[in-house]
């Protein structure tokens, strides 16, 4: 009996296991199809046309700027699990690895690169994961491209309490879930 039992528990283990996997698994899926959203918005696409024109961010481009701070400010404010905003912070960087667009961020480093450049990934077309600051900041990165060239990186800075809180449904000491 008692081994029955045991035997139980652990299969009751593994498909619990499972279970928060892929509901991780999901989550950062749709984090990042957030950002592919966001890389093949009129938005970017009219400020890169603009740049692929010459124009210059003195005479012109940086008011093109404007209406990617609008739709990065109104995804944060939209997405949310229950009445918690996922996203912190959204960030557009040039290929360069100059901030084009930080919107959220109120210009804090908060254990972050200094230097941007750090978090260019040309290389990766599905976007990444990025534990950053000594795993108390979790990001995703997404890059993009202009006509099929390398023009930046999409930053997302979540809410690194969500996974453990809503998705995995494991509540901290002294958390309210």
């Amino acid at each position: 009996s008692a081994a029955n039992l045991r035997a139980t528990m652990e299969e009751q283990r593994r498909l619990e296991s499972g279970r928060r996997v892929a509901a991780l698994g999901y989550f950062f899926s749709e984090r990042r199809d957030d950002l592919a959203n966001l890389s093949l918005s009129l938005e970017l696409a009219g400020f890169y046309e603009s740049r692929a024109l010459g124009m210059s961010m003195r005479y012109g481009l940086k008011q093109s700027l404007v209406p990617i701070r609008t739709r990065f400010r109104q995804l944060i404010d939209r997405k949310r699990i229950g009445t918690a905003a996922i996203y912190r912070r959204l960030v557009l960087v040039d290929e360069t690895g100059e901030v084009l667009v930080d919107e959220g961020g109120n210009g804090e480093s908060g254990g972050l690169p200094r230097n941007w450049k750090e978090l260019l990934a040309p290389d990766d077309r599905g976007g990444r994961i990025l534990v950053l600051d000594e795993g108390r900041t979790l990001a995703v990165s997404y890059a993009h491209f202009f006509k099929d060239v390398y023009a930046g990186q999409l930053i997302a800075f979540l809410d690194s309490s969500l996974p453990r809180r809503w998705v995995l449904s494991v509540d901290a000491v002294g958390d309210d879930p």
